[in-house]
């Protein structure tokens, strides 16, 4: 019988680690763009053309992270995991990039995020 692999040689685990911390970087661009745009359309004509390009640099910072984290999880989920770290990390990518909020009611979302809970629990029991 073969030991179990251990969580550090779970390159997935790695990848989901990147994966959220380029995610909360987006929310952080995608916010910023938001207040650039919101600023863009109330600033004033002599304002308005140094407002368009800081919105049009704060958008493109956010596109670019989103195209990136799209390619990161094609990556993540092309990639076998070797732990069970690694299997509830590719869960809290999915999980993260396809429900539409982290509270939502509907199906089937708190049963995932009720195996994603319960995946946790045991690997804190397995440590």
């Amino acid at each position: 019988m073969t030991k179990p692999t251990r969580a550090h040689n779970d390159l997935v685990l790695s990848m989901c680690g990147l994966w959220q911390s380029d995610c909360d970087r987006l929310e952080a661009a995608a916010s910023l763009a938001s207040k650039c745009e919101r600023a863009m359309l109330d600033a004033t004509a002599d304002a308005k053309k140094d407002a368009a390009r800081a919105f049009r640099d704060a958008a493109r910072v956010r596109d670019a992270l989103a195209d990136k984290l799209e390619m990161q999880a094609r990556a993540i989920f092309r990639t076998k995991a070797k732990s069970l770290q690694g299997v509830a990390a590719k869960l809290a990518v999915a999980l993260r990039e396809n429900q539409p909020s982290p509270d939502d009611a509907t199906p089937p979302w708190p049963d995932l995020r009720s195996v994603e809970r319960d995946l946790t629990l045991l690997i804190a029991e397995l440590a």
